[in-house]
């Protein structure tokens, strides 16, 4: 695992140009609105783990897709390989008025946009937005 960015606000550079083959999420199945916990993302040559623990967003690569290592009780994983797949990053962003509330943004070439929002109460959504 290598750590890539640890921050509550900035641009994630190291994330740039990357184009996906998978996106899954893990949801608490016990939340009312299936809280999102963390997601990866499948590049062509790597994973990335993408997390919001209320003080920082946390981007690690990884060699191998190492998700089930988060399984656990009352958790699942919703795959959204259809939808991302060939997409390119061209930016990402994570910004933070106060704690806990954090927001990572992905921008990706063709103007969608994929978005981890966290809410004052550390309760996370991930929403995908076509411009």
């Amino acid at each position: 695992m290598n750590r890539l960015f640890q921050h509550y606000k900035g641009e994630v550079k190291e994330i740039q140009g990357l184009t996906l083959k998978g996106l899954k999420y893990l949801v608490d199945v016990e939340s009312e609105k299936n809280d999102v916990l963390l997601f990866w993302l499948e590049t062509e040559n790597k994973w990335l783990r993408i997390f919001i623990d209320g003080a920082y967003c946390g981007i690690d690569e990884y060699e191998k897709d190492e998700s089930e290592l988060d399984k656990d009780d009352d958790v699942k994983f919703i795959n959204e390989n259809n939808w991302v797949k060939g997409l390119t990053i061209k930016t990402a962003k994570v910004e933070s008025e106060f704690l806990p509330i954090i927001t990572m943004t992905i921008y990706f070439t063709n103007g969608t946009k994929l978005i981890l929002n966290c809410d004052e109460n550390e309760k996370c959504t991930l929403n995908k937005n076509v411009e």
